[in-house]
Order: structure tokens, then C-alpha cells, then sequence
């Protein structure tokens, strides 16, 4: 049995429908859940649910004891911006730190934990591997705490001898995206719906838009799958990304040609007039591809098009 923490966010959702197949699967929530007739139509195959606040050592605890998991996936992660940095800071590190030390007292086999390519930012010269330095300097909170939590983990499985997986995960679109941090995600909806959920409202520059590594989020999930499923692998970090830099005019394109004739902001179609962003600045994920053939089927252009057909049918 395998506990996915932020079991109910999109990825956790995808990565369950992957892994339902070949194991059972605990979908740990804190706040949101979904119901037992949704979850059904999102993975065809049975699951259990179970409230969990990984900050909370008792509430893991529970967890564990109610289901004994073999293995735990580590998904879960604070809202963005939400908290002041030191509670930021402390809420994902307790939150990690509860995860590893039940793994370990439970006996279970491993834990894999979701990182962000954000923590190659401020590198230059890629494609990014896996053993490239990292700087000590971050720029964004995500870049800060991803970094942070590998340090911590990998000491933390040297003591102990836990099995554990490290995940670099690019900038992921697709289907129950929610919170519109993601602008390409944030893109597809706008040029569906025509509008942009609540209040939010666009704010693009080619610079934020261009040069990413993007993958769809059945091609992340799946990925995940086969690197947490393995018995064993030859390293401890994974990048779990598209393996191409993405640009700005590539992602209007594809948005383009996935809905055409839709109202897009003029600003964005200026600021992408050039390539922008890096043209190298995307990870090398040879490692995920040589060992678990986990190669992305979706390109840019069959990926904003299978959500884009995706949201006409659903809310999200």
C-alpha cells in the first residue's frame, strides 16, 4: 500500500490513477476532499482516504497505524504565500521531518519526496543534471524550501538508511490545476473560458512565460510512478520533467491552435513576439528516461490541446 500526502491536489490525483493499478492507494488530505463519486470517475480503481496534516506527528502517526503504507510519496506542501517565511519554513520542514520518521519507524520500504526544478535557479549553461551544484542563493520560496528539504532528506536517509527518492519536478499543467500560479495552465483557461476564475487577472511578460520546462501531468504522474515503484534505482535524485525549453511563442501556439479564435490579451501577444527565456534552461532527465523509460507522450502542442479539450468539460 502506498500513502500519497496531498493526495487530493492535481498530481496526487494522476499519480493515484497511475499507481492504482498495480497497488493500493491512501489519498492523505488535510483540508479539501473529494467525493467517493468523483474520485471514482478520476481513477477507476478503488482508494481510501484519510484526513492528515503532515505538520502534526500524531496525525502521521494515525495515518501510518490505520494503514500500515509500505511506501509514502510525499506531495503535500503549503499554499504559496499564505504564511510569513518563518512559519513557511517550519510548517514544510516539520512536515517532511514527521514524514521521514514515520517511514522509519513504521519499517516502511522508501519514501519519495517532490522537489522543483526551481532549485536550479540561477544556473546557466543547461540542459540541468541531476549532480549539477546548486546555489547556496534562492530566488523564490519554492527554489528556498525544495532546496532546504533535499539537504535535510538525503542527511536524514544517510543515518537511517532509508530508502529515499528525490524528485525534481518542472513546471506541471493539465487537468484539476487549481490555483492558477501556473501560467500556462492559467493561459489555457483563459483562452476555454474567455475569463480567468475569480478574481484573478493576467499579468504576462515573456520573460515569466518563455524558456520553461514544462510537462503534462499525466506524463509527470506516470514518471513518478515508475521511479517510486522501482525496487531498486541507481540514484537518489530524478528529474521528472519535459526535457525541452519551452518558449513563449511555442506555448501561444499551441494554445492557439488548442482553441482558435480565442481572446487573448494583447500584451501577451507582443511580449512573445521573440523566443525569450533560455533557450538551454530545461533539466536533463536522461536518468528517469534510461532507467525507467519514463519519456513524456505529450508534447507542447497534443498537451495544451488534451486539456484544453479536457476543460470544456469540466470545471477544472
Amino acid at each position: 500500500m502506498i500513502l500519497i500526502t496531498g493526495g487530493m491536489g492535481f498530481i496526487g490525483i494522476r499519480t493515484a490513477r497511475a499507481l492504482a493499478g498495480r497497488d493500493d492507494v491512501v489519498l492523505g488530505y488535510h483540508r479539501s476532499v473529494r467525493s467517493q463519486e468523483e474520485l471514482q470517475s478520476l481513477i477507476p480503481a478503488k482508494v481510501e482516504t484519510v484526513r492528515l496534516d503532515v505538520t502534526s506527528p500524531y496525525s502521521v502517526a494515525r495515518a501510518m497505524a490505520q494503514f500500515r503504507p509500505d511506501s509514502i510519496i510525499h506531495l503535500a506542501v503549503p499554499h504559496l504565500g499564505v504564511m510569513p517565511p518563518a512559519e513557511e519554513s517550519l510548517a514544510n520542514v516539520q512536515g517532511l521531518m514527521n514524514i521521514l520518521e514515520a517511514a522509519c519507524s513504521a519499517g516502511a520500504e522508501r519514501v519519495s519526496l517532490a522537489s522543483s526544478v526551481a532549485v536550479y535557479a540561477g544556473l546557466t549553461g543547461g540542459p540541468f543534471a541531476e549532480d549539477r551544484a546548486l546555489p547556496v542563493e534562492s530566488s523564490s520560496p519554492t527554489s528556498a524550501m525544495k532546496k532546504a528539504e533535499e539537504v535535510l532528506a538525503l542527511h536524514h536517509a544517510d543515518r537511517t538508511g532509508l530508502d529515499l527518492r528525490v524528485l525534481r519536478i518542472g513546471v506541471t499543467y493539465g487537468p484539476l490545476y487549481h490555483t492558477m500560479a501556473n501560467l500556462v495552465s492559467k493561459l489555457t483557461h483563459l483562452a476555454v473560458r474567455g475569463k480567468l476564475p475569480g478574481e484573478l487577472s493576467s499579468g504576462w511578460t515573456e520573460q515569466r512565460l518563455g524558456g520553461m520546462d514544462l510537462i503534462h501531468v499525466d506524463d509527470c504522474a506516470g514518471a513518478i510512478a515508475a521511479i517510486h515503484s522501482a525496487a531498486k534505482t541507481r540514484h537518489r535524485v530524478y528529474n521528472v520533467g519535459g526535457g525541452a525549453s519551452i518558449s513563449a511563442k511555442a506555448v501561444l501556439a499551441a494554445v492557439e491552435a488548442a482553441v482558435p479564435g480565442a481572446a487573448l490579451p494583447d500584451e501577451l501577444r507582443q511580449s512573445s513576439a521573440g523566443e525569450g527565456g533560455m533557450s538551454d534552461g530545461y533539466m536533463d532527465i536522461s536518468r528517469a528516461r534510461d532507467e525507467f523509460g519514463a519519456v513524456p507522450r505529450y508534447d507542447i502542442n497534443s498537451g495544451i490541446r488534451q486539456y484544453a479539450d479536457w476543460l470544456r468539460e469540466h470545471e477544472l
